[in-house]
């Protein structure tokens, strides 16, 4: 439920930015959209996802620089102190601007540093096998994949692979159908609130309704009780990909 309500979060803000973005706007327009951004990114920074990617992952970096600039910079007698550049996304500006001028990066990373094994950030529980091979633990794989891709660059994702346990067989169709289901924008639609959803969708024809055709997709979402893939929805997606494309190609 925590990884699908991330998923919503950060496509509600993708959809509010781009609203944000659309030029010639009449003002009330913009202010409307503007506050629609705000709200969702407000709901962002509160889930899980956004807790160890962004702001742990902050405070690292942090903690990193300050092991630098304080303990790594040998410097001969006389020598005037050099600059440290920290290079970053921009994504990544406020909250490390946030962290470092309330120092709260310090409460999170402990006083001995990153580089300490008693430091909070550096203590997450291992993963077993055997917490791979749970009922539901595909689905959370798949999901957890789907959340990160939104925002993250593939070798982020691409590092699940080496950190935590592979995913077992029968564990397998869960996983990818799931991964499969939340890559489509049908997903990202269907996890819109209905207002949001209203406003990206206005060029629907008269008697047409988004609702409707979103709703098996949203009977998915764990947040509505579902299990987060169902083959025959998987089927039918791949088929309405398979339509669209025209089907193969004759020789």
């Amino acid at each position: 439920v925590d990884l699908d309500s991330a998923f919503a979060a950060e496509v509600a803000a993708s959809y509010a930015t781009s609203l944000l973005q659309i030029q010639q706007q009449q003002q009330q327009q913009v202010e409307r959209h503007h506050k629609q951004w705000q709200q969702y990114q407000q709901q962002l920074s509160s889930t899980c996802v956004w807790e160890v990617m962004m702001k742990e992952r902050e405070a690292v970096m942090l903690g990193v620089i300050d092991d630098v600039c304080s303990k790594g910079l040998m410097l001969m007698p006389g020598m005037p102190k050099p600059i440290v550049v920290l290079v970053v996304g921009s994504a990544h500006l406020p909250g490390l601007q946030d962290l470092w001028n309330y120092s709260r990066w310090q409460n999170m990373v402990g006083l001995d540093g990153v580089q300490s094994p008693n430091s909070p950030l550096m203590q997450a529980p291992r993963l077993e096998h055997t917490d791979m091979a749970a009922e539901g633990a595909g689905a959370k794989r798949g999901l957890l994949e789907s959340v990160l891709a939104l925002s993250m660059p593939p070798e982020v994702v691409d590092d699940l692979q080496d950190v935590l346990p592979p995913v077992p067989d029968n564990q397998v169709d869960a996983r990818q159908c799931t991964w499969e289901i939340y890559g489509t924008y049908r997903m990202q639609l269907a996890s819109l609130p209905d207002e949001l959803l209203n406003q990206v969708c206005s060029g629907v024809k008269e008697g047409s309704s988004m609702l409707s055709v979103l709703e098996p997709l949203r009977q998915l979402r764990p947040v509505n009780g579902g299990p987060a893939w169902n083959e025959e929805v998987v089927m039918h997606l791949r088929t309405l990909n398979f339509d669209l494309s025209g089907g193969p190609s004759e020789e």
